[in-house]
Formats: structure tokens, C-alpha cells, sequence
């Protein structure tokens, strides 16, 4: 089957995205009855992973930020916020909240400072690109820290933080990273080279296009046995939760792996429909974990698989 061409780029969209009328509702709903009756902590853990692809760990004093709207301007407490995802490419910032509401807009938060074991920082929002926040009195530091390679996907640095994008000639053989990056029809990947297989990409449309769906994180391998992987890299020794699902994605019917130091623990072969996947590993500082698309037996062609994942630390 012919290989339908995976272009990768994104336009700069408005200071401020459009947010849906029923989700303002429930947001303010929210911010006015729930998320506003719980108490300020003394301290807060930060997992920042900046723009320069540096990963900090730290805490911080409560304080509060402002965020910019298209129909307000709301102070919001930052012991109240899960995250801030700030994308400068598109010049917004998309900020969740710890009940699950989220909106779209400019977050001004001035130079937040950071106690880290390398000392006291100032850091701009201009230099973050995720910030994560856990309340101390709620355990969650130790008990939800956690990744999300869609939501930390990078467009600028390979290796970022604890994600790598990268290939393999044939399952379990030697990785190697992406150096070629392509932008095109608002659609953003790492690939080998010429051809553009394989691939890690991720939808920033509002279509689906080729089997992904909006804002979905792809894998796409190539001739022969090439794989394409997304590589995970412990930061420290700790128990993994991972859920996710491979995607059904395009028409053809690709072999889809979960491996842990090159050893499978998890495997679907020509898969065509989702395939979900709960595991539990333990792990040592410096361990991976790869999530690996390979071509099945009719080759690569159609074969755009979606992932979406969470690893979380125990």
C-alpha cells in the first residue's frame, strides 16, 4: 500500500485561543464553589521542565497569578492550579486547575522563585514550558508525580527532560535520536531524515488527519523493520504505574511494544483497533522505557499509530 506523506508544522495562532461558552460556565461555576474552598498549603512542590530542556524540582511559597483571557482577567491562586503549559510558538498558555477545569489565555506570573538543592532561583514564566504544582500537605509529590508525553511534547529539544523521539533499525537493536525536525500544515515531528520515516509527531489541527486525531501524539515506522520510539528515562529509582493506549490510528496494521531496558512487557502484533495497557515496574535511575511502533507484515505503509500514556511514580 502506497505511504500517505505525514507533514509536520504549526502556524502561530492569537494571543488568546477561543474558549467554549458551557466550559467559561463551568469553569467560573468551579473556581467560585469548589476549587476556592480548599485551604492554602505552607508550601508547594514544582516539577518544571523549561524551554532549554532543563528538568528542575523544587518548592515554592503560595502566591498568586494572573491570567488573561478573551472575556476576563482572573487573579487565581497557584496552590489551586495542577499546571501551566506555556507554548511560545503559539503565544498562549494553557493552564489546568486541580479539579480538572482548564483554560486558554495569557498567564502573567511574575519571576516565580524556586528553592532547589542547588540553591534559590527566580524563574520567568518566557523560560517554562511545563510547569507541574503538588500541594505538600497533600502527599501528591510523592504519590502523582507523573509524565505525559503529549502534554511535554518538545518541537525544539531532543532529548527533552526525561522524553527522547528516536528509531531503531529492528526491535531491541541500538536507538537513535531524531536530528531532523519538520513543521508543516500546523502539524509538528521528528523524523529520520529523507524519507520522513519513521517518525514522532503530534496533531495540532482540529482534524483528524491520517488516522490522528486532534492533539494526539503519533508514531510512524518505516521500510523493513525500522521502528519508530519514544523513549522514557527514569530520573530516579521509583515504582511506575504506566496506563495507556496504542491507538488504532490509520489503515494499516502496524506491531505495536511497551519495552522496559529492551525487554518486552507488553506487545499487540498487527494491531487495527486500541489497544490499552495497564503496567507496574520498578525501576533504577537511568532505566527506560520505550514505547515502540514497527511495521507488520505488509509494511509501513497507513501506519500512524496514536499514543496516549501516563507514567506515574510511586
Amino acid at each position: 500500500m502506497p505511504t500517505r506523506h505525514t507533514p509536520v508544522h504549526r502556524h502561530q495562532q492569537s494571543l488568546t485561543s477561543q474558549l467554549a461558552l458551557p466550559l467559561l460556565l463551568t469553569m467560573c461555576l468551579s473556581l467560585a464553589h469548589g476549587v476556592s474552598a480548599v485551604d492554602t498549603p505552607d508550601l508547594l512542590h514544582l516539577d518544571l521542565l523549561l524551554s532549554d530542556g532543563s528538568h528542575i524540582i523544587g518548592t515554592t511559597r503560595p502566591a498568586t497569578t494572573s491570567v488573561e483571557t478573551c472575556y476576563a482577567n482572573i487573579q487565581l491562586p497557584l496552590h489551586q492550579i495542577a499546571a501551566i503549559q506555556h507554548h511560545q510558538a503559539r503565544e498562549t498558555t494553557v493552564i489546568t486547575m486541580q479539579n480538572g477545569d482548564e483554560m486558554h489565555g495569557i498567564c502573567k506570573l511574575a519571576p516565580l522563585p524556586v528553592e532547589t538543592i542547588l540553591g534559590k532561583f527566580a524563574i520567568d514564566l518566557a523560560l517554562i514550558r511545563t510547569l507541574r504544582i503538588y500541594p505538600a500537605s497533600t502527599g501528591a509529590w510523592t504519590n502523582a508525580l507523573s509524565w505525559d508525553p503529549t502534554k511535554e511534547f518538545s518541537d525544539t529539544f531532543n532529548p527533552c527532560g526525561v522524553w527522547s523521539y528516536g528509531w531503531t533499525p529492528a526491535l531491541g537493536s541500538a536507538f537513535t535520536l531524531f536530528r531532523a525536525h519538520r513543521t508543516e500544515a500546523n502539524l509538528d515531528g521528528w523524523i529520520k531524515g529523507e524519507p520522513d520515516y519513521p517518525a514522532v509527531w503530534i496533531n495540532h489541527t482540529n482534524r483528524v488527519y491520517d488516522g490522528v486525531r486532534p492533539g494526539e501524539l503519533s508514531l510512524h515506522p518505516n521500510l523493513s523493520s525500522e521502528c519508530a520510539v519514544l523513549r522514557w528515562t527514569a530520573p530516579k529509582t521509583c515504582r511506575l504505574a504506566l496506563k495507556g493506549t496504542f491507538g488504532a490510528g490509520d489503515a494499516g496494521a502496524m506491531h505495536v511494544y511497551v519495552l522496559h531496558n529492551d525487554t518486552p512487557c507488553f506487545q499487540v502484533l498487527e494491531t487495527r483497533r486500541d489497544e490499552p495497557f495497564a503496567l507496574e515496574l520498578r525501576v533504577a535511575t537511568g532505566d527506560r522505557v520505550d514505547f515502540v511502533v514497527g511495521p507488520g507484515r505488509a509494511g509501513h505503509g497507513w501506519g500512524n499509530i496514536p499514543l496516549a500514556v501516563t507514567i506515574a511514580a510511586h
